[in-house]
């Protein structure tokens, strides 16, 4: 190994030196499941992504269905300073999202 390390010097930019000890470890079943595995961690990342944009859309709905309701309140007649103060509350809610 330390032949091989003091060589690895003589050789060219790119060049991958491997140790016949580790030519096991490049097996084609062993760089099949590290892929396998780095796929699988992806997806799930992928589908909490998802799950959380669903949240986050469920949230902006609930709060646009509560601001249309107050509208509503408002142009019917209602407490306007109440509504208003209560849209401004539902608007502030909904800017993080």
């Amino acid at each position: 190994m330390r032949k091989l390390c003091r060589r690895a010097g003589q050789l060219s930019p790119g060049t991958i030196l491997v140790c016949p000890g580790h030519l096991r470890q490049l097996h084609p079943d062993v760089i099949n499941n590290v892929v396998d595995k780095a796929l699988n961690k992806f997806k799930a990342s992928q589908m909490e992504l998802k799950e959380r944009r669903h949240y986050l859309y469920k949230q902006i709905k609930d709060v646009d269905i509560e601001i249309e309701r107050l509208v509503a309140a408002i142009s019917a007649g209602g407490d306007i300073p109440v509504l208003v103060t209560a849209v401004k509350a539902a608007n502030e809610r909904k800017a993080p999202f």
